[in-house]
């Protein structure tokens, strides 16, 4: 488990700071998103980026949940507890 939630942080910043054009090694847990620069663009590049990886489909309200994030440490949180609740409903 520890594994699958080290590489889904390493894809959400790494998509994020693509997505945003922004150097990954500047980019903290804790870096506020707004100073990113993300937008709802951005999140949508980020969450398309992990369903191709993770191979699910993110609902609109997983969605709003994400843009609610504020912090890189907050939306990969949201982003695991959104991939662990999809498991649960397979």
């Amino acid at each position: 488990m520890r594994d699958s939630q080290e590489s889904l942080a390493s894809l959400v910043k790494q998509s994020l700071c693509e997505a945003c054009n922004v150097d990954p090694a500047t980019v903290e847990g804790h870096t506020s998103l707004v100073d990113l620069g993300m937008d709802s663009f951005s999140l949508t590049a980020v969450v398309t980026y992990v369903e191709t990886s993770f191979e699910r489909e993110f609902c609109a309200d997983d969605v709003l949940e994400f843009l609610q994030a504020e912090t890189l440490t907050d939306l990969i949180g949201r982003f695991a507890r959104a991939l662990e609740q999809a498991k649960e409903t397979t």
